[in-house]
């Protein structure tokens, strides 16, 4: 009788039961994020809170995050913890930027990002993964962590800079971990909301690769613009080139140009490089479930050599992020994003009481907490 492999389960933090005190969540959201959220956060389609950063509403229902997003986005602003953790790195990049500065780099970059564009980018993220995989070829042990953030700037340079981006990737990738670990941490004055004028001890540590990010992006600046003074037929019409092309009056000033830039090198490897690691960490535990993976990936290649095509041509499977039959929640690499409201109701239910917004339309969420 064949046995069945006992599942693989990756490391964790097991989530909360009970809130913790001020000074415990300090500790907690300075070592690992992570471990704050409780059961109610991976089960739940929103919960309300309050704590030392303020009223907060976590919300998990696809039709809420839209009404917040999208339908009902000029209700809610940044989360104020939010942009002091992100602001000193990302200052006005897409990502941290409100209103009319917003406005011009969302308008500066849509270009890029059309579907059309984006179909185009397919054959050169292809062609630099294919190139990049030949360092496995001899076997040996490799820190896939280290080697999905090289990946990650390969097909960044590629796609949004034409391959002409300054800096060297091992020393990006070194960086750009140390980066994290220093600014990318949430320092406990940001927690406390104190003033900015107040030194935190993660920025201090972090200037020095700050700076070595902002002159990756001033020498690739430059090096654009001697291009379209020396030949500007020549030029691709990349990422890099309409923010160039989209500065001055009425446009996007250089400053944010350069932040934009920043917050898509951050930004993409943060995500992407992140859950490609944790991916196939996962699959190297569990080879029983890489078989049938690499089977499927195997039987679309065969008959689909489209690269743009490959997705619709995947199986496709239904995940749930609520745990059913003790099954793991899902986890997103990236951050949750929050936001908070122009005015603030607060609203206290017992959880006996308490019905659940019903995915659907906005207007299901009337009766949310605006206390982002």
């Amino acid at each position: 009788m064949d046995s069945q492999p006992v599942p693989f389960v990756p490391p964790a933090p097991k989530p909360r039961t009970a809130p913790p005190s001020t000074l415990e969540m300090i500790r907690i959201v300075y070592r690992n994020p992570l471990e704050l959220w409780g059961e109610p956060t991976y089960n739940e389609p929103w919960i309300s809170v309050t704590g030392v950063g303020g009223p907060l509403v976590i919300a998990n229902d696809p039709g809420l995050i839209r009404h917040v997003l999208v339908d009902n986005a000029k209700n809610y602003k940044m989360a104020t913890v939010r942009q002091k953790i992100l602001r000193p790195i990302l200052r006005d990049g897409l990502l941290t930027a409100e209103g009319e500065v917003w406005r011009r780099s969302r308008k500066a970059m849509a270009p890029v990002f059309t579907p059309r564009h984006i179909f185009g980018f397919a054959e050169p993220m292809l062609k630099r993964t294919l190139e990049f995989v030949t360092r496995y070829e001899q076997g040996g042990t490799s820190d896939i962590a280290h080697d999905m953030t090289l990946l990650t700037f390969d097909i960044l340079a590629e796609t949004l800079f034409s391959g002409e981006i300054s800096g060297e990737p091992g020393s990006f990738a070194k960086e750009i971990d140390r980066l994290f670990e220093t600014m990318g941490r949430v320092d406990p004055l940001d927690l406390l909301r104190a003033p900015d004028w107040l030194p935190r001890l993660t920025r201090i540590r972090g200037r020095k690769t700050m700076a070595y990010f902002r002159k990756i992006v001033t020498d690739t600046v430059q090096m654009r613009e001697a291009r379209l003074r020396r030949a500007p037929d020549t030029v691709p019409q990349d990422f890099l080139t309409l923010l160039l092309k989209a500065e001055g009056p009425g446009g996007l000033t250089r400053a944010e140009v350069e932040d934009n830039i920043i917050t898509f090198i951050g930004a993409g490897h943060e995500t992407t490089a992140r859950a490609l690691g944790w991916t196939l960490y996962c699959l190297a535990e569990a080879p029983w479930e890489r078989e049938k993976i690499e089977h499927e990936i195997d039987a679309v290649l065969a008959r689909e050599p489209d690269p743009t095509k490959w997705l619709d041509a995947m199986p496709r499977w239904r995940v749930s992020p609520t745990r059913r039959n003790g099954s793991t929640p899902c986890r997103s690499p990236a951050p949750p994003s929050t936001r908070r409201s122009g005015s603030i109701r607060r609203r206290r239910r017992s959880t006996a009481n308490r019905s659940s917004p019903k995915p659907g339309t906005a207007s299901t969420y009337r009766d949310v907490p605006r206390c982002w």
